[in-house]
């Protein structure tokens, strides 16, 4: 798998292969308190949500691709914030198979660029709490720990 891959913004043909992802995304659920949360969660819950990032023009969304296989994306948008600009990275997924060969880290580089050029003060993100590996991958990107994000399932 030394295959080159390449960065584009995400098109509706890309639809079908972010469904997939987002499935494996939410195949992460984190604390056992939040498994209601994710039990409903349906392909075709999954599709609609693919469909309508790549369709809204207020959110960004990019995918890797090696070959005519995507192997990952990375979501973003940007928002003000009573500090300024902030690039918000919603989410970020490279398939099994292609982690630890510099995806997540590509994607990353791309979406910081893309921030610096908006002149946004700040990215931030969330990882799900367990998510050990990707707070390792995100510190070694020199993101830090900031806040502490709750939610509660209605």
């Amino acid at each position: 798998m030394s295959q080159r891959v390449d960065l584009r913004s995400a098109t509706e043909a890309h639809v079908p292969r972010l469904t997939q992802l987002y499935i494996e995304l939410i195949e992460f659920k984190g604390p056992d308190e939040l498994e209601a949360v994710w039990v409903n969660t349906s392909a075709s819950t999954c599709a609609e949500v693919a469909k309508h990032d790549v369709e809204s023009p207020d959110i960004n969304l990019y995918v890797a691709e090696a070959g005519s296989e995507v192997v990952g994306f990375i979501k973003y948008t940007f928002e003000e914030k009573t500090w300024g600009k902030t690039c918000e990275i919603a989410s970020l997924v490279v398939t099994e198979p292609w982690r630890s060969k510099g995806i997540g880290k590509k994607l990353m580089a791309l979406v910081e660029q893309k921030a610096r050029d908006a002149e946004t003060k700040v990215a931030s993100l969330h990882v799900l709490v367990g998510n050990e590996e990707g707070e390792g991958f995100y510190e070694g990107l020199d993101y830090i720990p900031y806040a502490t994000h709750y939610i509660k399932p209605l």
